[in-house]
């Protein structure tokens, strides 16, 4: 049998290189022959790789770095580069949970990035399944789920953007729904907008109809009157009512009657309680007879 050999390489500081070499022939006890090479240069002496320490600088690889590289973070317990877990770019730790960026330089979502090269039962939060290419996908980052990655595949929304629409993410509910649930509900048809589903719970309606006590009517009720307002390029109507003495107005002033109130009598374009001085009370009646 050859003899066997075995080496021990010890680093003293100020890097004094110790170098004890033990052979075992066949037969008989171990030989051991000491080398002392005197104040090497660290970190390499003839192809061995050393560990010194380093003083105020990061560890990597054997050799001091102002900086670690990519997909390590310097852990200042031990002035070392610890590597990041294999899903991350750039993290503050080594669990899959620690990562800021992900591969590719897309923002982490809390913490967490999908597995490269890995088989998951589900996508995490922000991914879809992308079954053509058998890889989880990003979402739209308005959603917070989604089914693919357009802007309307949400299936649920970010905290910036959300109120969930017809698949899409906004941070007001558009015109025509109301907020319930996380999820931008319809109105009413009746409704131009809405608090709720009902058709009493309007807020506002498109001419040709009026809202009349949360209620979209073709024709306003007597003690009304029409009115229009353009909003968003659509014009709105409106039943705002007469002033007090009027049954019927044309408009809020009370110069704007067309027929008076019980208790009150018409004097030109006004509804007064008592007629002034050089007037009397008149009222008119119109019958019909009919005869065969």
């Amino acid at each position: 049998m050859d003899n066997a050999f075995i080496c021990v390489v010890i680093l003293v500081k100020p890097y004094n290189l110790i170098i004890r070499v033990q052979a075992r022939p066949t037969r008989g006890e171990y030989v051991t022959r000491t080398f002392i090479k005197p104040r090497i240069h660290p970190p390499v002496f003839r192809g061995i790789h050393f560990t010194p320490d380093c003083v105020h600088h990061l560890l990597s690889g054997g050799q001091c770095m102002k900086e670690c590289p990519k997909q390590s973070f310097g852990d200042p317990s031990g002035w070392r580069c610890q590597l990041c877990h294999s899903s991350c770019q750039t993290c503050h730790g080594t669990g899959p949970t620690e990562c800021e960026l992900c591969l590719g330089g897309t923002p982490s979502l809390h913490g967490q990035c999908p597995q490269v090269n890995s088989c998951k039962a589900n996508c995490p939060m922000g991914y879809y399944e992308d079954m053509d290419e058998g890889r989880c996908g990003q979402c739209h980052p308005t959603c917070g789920g989604c089914s693919g990655p357009l802007q309307d595949d949400c299936e649920s929304c970010s905290t910036f953007s959300p109120m969930l629409f017809n698949g899409a993410c906004y941070k007001d509910c558009p015109t025509g729904t109301y907020y319930e649930a996380f999820t931008c509900m319809g109105c009413h048809p009746h409704c131009y907008s809405c608090e709720g589903p009902g058709r009493d719970e309007c807020q506002a309606c498109a001419v040709p109809k009026y809202l009349q006590n949360g209620t979209c009517v073709s024709e306003c009720p007597s003690g009304t009157y029409t009115s229009r307002q353009e909003a968003s390029g659509r014009e709105l109507g409106f039943c705002l009512p007469c002033d007090h003495v009027c049954s019927t107005c044309s408009g809020a002033s009370p110069r704007d009657c067309v027929t008076c109130s019980t208790g009150y009598l018409r004097l030109l374009h006004l509804c007064v309680a008592h007629c002034p001085t050089g007037y009397w009370p008149y009222e008119y009646h119109i019958s019909y007879s009919w005869k065969y």
